[in-house]
C-alpha cells in the first residue's frame, strides 16, 4: 500500500479505534467517541476522493469500521440505557447494521439518495435518543425500545432517504436539508440536549415524505431540477 492510499485508510482506522474505545469508557465519553468516529468517517471518503485513492480495499475497511463504530458501539450504549429485562433488544441494532452494510457493499453504491437509513445516520439518532432521554426522562423502557427498534429497522428498509448527493439531482433535497438544519438550530437554542434527537427525527420524517414524493427516480424526471 502506497502513502496516498494509506492516508484515507489511516482515517478509517481512526474511526475503528473510536468505535472500539466506546467499550472501555463511560457512556458520555462513548457518545463523544462515536461522534468523533463520524468525523473520521466523513473525512476518509473525502480524502480518498481528493487523492484519487479510492479502492475496493478502502471500501471494505470502511464498512468494517462502520460496523464497529456505528453498529456495535451504539448498541452497547443503548443496552446500558435499558432495564436488564430489555437490554437484549439492542442486538437488533447490530443485526440491522450488518445487513445494511452488506447490502450496500454488493449493490455497487447508491446514487443521489440512500436506500434505507444509512448506518452512521441511525447511530446519530441513537446517540440523540440517549442524550435526550438522559436529560428529560420522557421515555419509559417500552417506548424507548420501540423508538430505537423502529429506526434500526429503517436500516434494512427500501425507503429513499435524501442525502447531500441529491442537491443537484432533484428539487426536494435542498429544501429538506435546509428544514433539517433549521430544526437542529432551533432545538439548539431551546434545549441543546434535544438538538441531535430532534434533528435526526426531522430527517427521518422528511425522508419518508421524500420517498413518496420521489416515487420512481429512474422514470420520474419531473422531479429533477
Amino acid at each position: 500500500m502506497n502513502i496516498k492510499n494509506a492516508i484515507p485508510s489511516a482515517l478509517t482506522c481512526a474511526n475503528l479505534v473510536c468505535g472500539f474505545l466506546v467499550f472501555i469508557v463511560d457512556i458520555n465519553s462513548g457518545i463523544w467517541l462515536i461522534l468523533l468516529g463520524a468525523l473520521f468517517d466523513v473525512f476518509d471518503g473525502a480524502v480518498a476522493r481528493w487523492l484519487n485513492a479510492q479502492s475496493k480495499f478502502g471500501g471494505e475497511l470502511d464498512s468494517l469500521a462502520d460496523m464497529v463504530t456505528f453498529g456495535a458501539a451504539p448498541a452497547f450504549l443503548i443496552a446500558h440505557e435499558l432495564d436488564e429485562n430489555w437490554e437484549f433488544l439492542s442486538v437488533i441494532i447490530v443485526v440491522t447494521a450488518a445487513l445494511r452494510l452488506a447490502r450496500f457493499n454488493i449493490s455497487g453504491g447508491e446514487q443521489y439518495y440512500f436506500k434505507g437509513l444509512a448506518v452512521p445516520a441511525s447511530a446519530l439518532f441513537f446517540l440523540g435518543l440517549i442524550i435526550f432521554n438522559q436529560n428529560s426522562l420522557l421515555f419509559d423502557y417500552p417506548l424507548f425500545s420501540i423508538l430505537f427498534i423502529f429506526v434500526a429497522l429503517l436500516n434494512v428498509s427500501s425507503i429513499k432517504m435524501f442525502s447531500f448527493k441529491g442537491l443537484r439531482k432533484d428539487k426536494w433535497t435542498g429544501l429538506f436539508l435546509a428544514m433539517t438544519m433549521l430544526s437542529v438550530l432551533i432545538a439548539s437554542f431551546v434545549n441543546l440536549a434535544s438538538a441531535l434527537f430532534i434533528g435526526m427525527s426531522v430527517y427521518i420524517i422528511l425522508s419518508v415524505i421524500y420517498h413518496f414524493l420521489l416515487g420512481n427516480p429512474e422514470s420520474n424526471n419531473n422531479l429533477e431540477s
